[in-house]
Formats: structure tokens, C-alpha cells, sequence
């Protein structure tokens, strides 16, 4: 596991860490190696969407996945994927489903 150090809001994100789960995620979702996937998450956490910075027909969807998990977790939309840290870690990496799925869900 990897350590990177950047700042979030005036805030230092020291010490993020990438869990094996979203390791195997990032290469299944993203198709990117150890190397890449510890190369972007401290942009992806440090330039990625917050629940409360998301708009359009997304910030439903964000909000709902937020609000259920509860807890410590954070999420964050970077691309088209939303990522879970527990603290400083990274847990999953979710796809964000298309326009058409979450309209034709309301």
C-alpha cells in the first residue's frame, strides 16, 4: 500500500491508501495498473466531486449512495466513477450508471 500527501479543503489528506479490494476494482473498472492506480488517487481525492458539489441528474444518485452507506465514508465523483474512502482509505471503486437509467428510475 502507498502513502501520498496533498491537501483537501485546506486539510491534509496524508496517507492515502489504496485497500486490495479497490485495487482489483480500479483494474476492472478503469483497466489501470498498481502503478496508475497509485499514481491518481491523490488527484482523484484531492480534484474529485464532493456529495455537495455535484449537480445535474447525478447529484440524486451521489446523494442516495452517500446517505446509505452512512458512517465515516466519503465519496467522490472523479470521471466517471465514484470512489469510497473510509478515512484514508480507498475502499471500492462504483460505476456511475448512464443518463438514460437514472431518468427512466424517477
Amino acid at each position: 500500500m502507498d502513502i501520498y500527501i496533498g491537501t483537501v479543503d485546506g486539510r491534509e489528506s496524508e496517507g492515502l491508501v489504496i485497500s486490495k479490494h479497490a485495487y482489483t476494482r480500479m483494474k476492472e473498472r478503469n483497466g489501470w495498473s498498481k502503478k496508475t492506480s497509485n499514481r491518481m488517487i491523490r488527484r482523484i481525492y484531492t480534484q474529485g466531486l464532493r456529495p455537495n458539489q455535484v449537480k445535474g441528474y447525478l447529484k440524486g444518485w451521489v446523494k442516495d449512495k452517500a446517505e446509505y452507506a452512512g458512517g465515516d465514508s466519503e465519496y467522490i465523483l472523479f470521471g466517471e466513477k465514484l470512489y469510497v474512502f473510509n478515512e484514508n482509505i480507498m475502499l471500492t471503486v462504483l460505476p456511475v450508471p448512464s443518463r438514460a437509467y437514472l431518468i427512466n428510475e424517477a
